[in-house]
């Protein structure tokens, strides 16, 4: 089953300020952290159910290597990136993206 992918906005915008705060510290890094979470995607899209439920139906794949978490609810015919979040912010930031 293909499913669409879907970033939120507020997701992009986690995604590429964490990569420039990467790119600030070394440019390998920035890399490195854009590869793998291209390879947590991939790994979300092959099989969605795979990662624990962290909240209702949302669920938190890890970006091997780095603090961050892809949140993200899925339906049979869609994959929602709800946050790419840094595991030491409040929770409430991405607890209060369930209701929208």
């Amino acid at each position: 089953m293909t499913r669409n992918l879907v970033f939120r906005p507020e997701a992009e915008v986690e995604a590429n300020e964490a990569a420039t705060w990467y790119e600030q510290k070394s440019r390998e890094l920035a890399v490195r952290f854009v590869r793998e979470l291209r390879a947590a995607l991939d790994r979300i899209l092959d099989n969605p159910h795979q990662y624990q439920i962290v909240e209702d139906d949302m669920r938190r794949a890890p970006v091997a290597g780095f603090p961050h978490g892809l949140l993200y609810v899925a339906s049979d015919d869609e994959i929602v990136v709800l946050s790419c979040f840094h595991g030491r912010r409040d929770p409430a930031t991405w607890r209060e993206r369930l209701q929208r």
